[in-house]
């Protein structure tokens, strides 16, 4: 009996013991795992917290600066409007030029207008009115610097933003030639594009022999694309590249089998235009050759634009639609650019594009500068010859397209 007693004793105790070392093994466990997982949320909220122990100032957005700057810019603008406006200013003597710069992983539109003034009084109250148009923007300051030139005092307004100038406005005598970019030039330029050259010599000959820097754009791939190329470098006018881009309503317009599409990918792409480019030698600079449906693709323009910035070629905007991307991309990259005024030849007869033309002198004597589209049609081609004494009596230079880059 009593080793019974002194079994179940033993086994009492065995089971005691058994019992509380697997509390401790589940206690050690349980704070194991609530090490590591505090371990595990130090280390996932790691910079959360550093940043709560230590603050770090935000980061601004990338092209956050910029677009303010562009705005700004813009208000600017509206502003010098009103303010030529109320002076009685001509547009024609109120010359634009226009670049992009970068900051802060954007980029911004820097414009400087350079303002030919006829009565000198005029000076001090457009110094004025347009200081008072910066006070208004926040943020911004205006410096005003005067300097003799050419025996004349100008005055240059430089509007500043984040330490960078937006806008410069250059108020000068009238007696003070604005622009010199060739000796002795005509006060007023047009450049005349004439598309759609390759399908035959005969308009291209023709063309040549009116002795104008008239620019060429030759559309790859055609019979005499090649051969154009030929004469019209022998000549040392102006070559551009009319890449063929979708159109709306595509494929009942169709611009050629070797048009861009925006079916296309970014590689797709980037290899037609190297293909395209190839095709026609001498290349100044490119235009699109219908595109009114691609044009308006952003993302697909800004890739043809990075490839014709690599190989340092201008492109202008032949404007086939209103909601056209391609001229502010070309202007948001730092692509050379400049875009279309007006279509010469939209109606194929005579009467037409010479009204067309006078408008373009119009256009270009109220402005300074005007950029012209047509094709290599005959009524074209004899309304251009007819109205060359015009251009001529009119002051109005034609120049290559090329010297009107940066203007538009």
């Amino acid at each position: 009996m009593k080793r019974k007693r002194t079994s179940k004793r033993t086994a009492g105790r065995s089971q005691k013991n058994r019992g509380r070392f697997w509390i401790s093994w589940w206690v050690f466990l349980g704070l194991l795992v609530s090490a590591i997982s505090v371990l595990l949320y130090l280390e996932i909220y790691r910079e959360r917290l550093q940043q709560w122990i230590h603050p770090v100032p935000e980061k601004e957005e990338p092209g956050r600066a910029a677009s303010e700057l562009d705005k700004a810019g813009r208000l600017f603008d509206e502003h010098c409007r009103s303010v030529f406006e109320k002076a009685g200013m001509d547009s024609q003597f109120i010359m634009i030029r226009q670049h992009p710069e970068g900051l802060g992983g954007g980029t911004f539109i820097f414009k400087r207008y350079e303002v030919r003034i006829t009565v000198k009084d005029k000076i001090s109250e457009l110094e004025r009115a347009l200081d008072l148009a910066a006070g208004s923007l926040p943020g911004a300051t205006m410096l005003i610097r005067k300097e003799i030139s050419g025996g004349e005092e100008r005055t240059t307004l430089s509007l500043r933003m984040r330490e960078r100038v937006i806008r410069q406005v250059v108020l000068i005598p009238q007696g003070e030639a604005v622009f010199q970019p060739s000796p002795s030039p005509a006060p007023f330029r047009v450049a005349i594009i004439v598309d759609d050259i390759g399908l035959s010599l005969v308009p291209v000959k023709m063309l040549l022999s009116l002795d104008q820097p008239i620019t060429f754009s030759i559309i790859p791939g055609l019979q005499h694309s090649l051969d154009a190329a030929g004469l019209i470098h022998e000549k040392k006018r102006e070559i551009m590249l009319h890449i063929p881009m979708e159109p709306l309503n595509y494929p009942r317009k169709n611009p050629g089998d070797r048009s861009l599409t925006v079916s296309m990918d970014p590689e797709e792409i980037r290899r037609r235009v190297g293909e395209l480019i190839q095709e026609v030698p001498y290349l100044s600079g490119v235009n699109n050759h219908m595109g009114s449906r691609f044009t308006q693709d952003r993302g697909r323009m800004s890739v043809v634009l990075e490839e014709l910035k690599k190989r340092n070629l201008f492109f202008i905007d032949s404007l086939t639609v209103k909601n056209s991307t391609a001229y502010d991309e070309s202007l948001r990259l730092g692509v050379k650019s400049g875009r279309r005024d007006i279509f010469l030849d939209n109606l194929d007869h005579e009467e037409s594009v010479i009204q067309q033309i006078d408008q373009l002198i119009r256009l270009a004597k109220r402005r300074g500068y005007a950029i012209a589209i047509c094709h290599p049609k005959e009524s074209t081609i004899k309304a251009l010859k007819d109205s060359m004494e015009k251009f001529r009596s009119q002051g109005v230079e034609i120049v290559p397209v090329s010297e009107l880059i940066g203007v538009s």
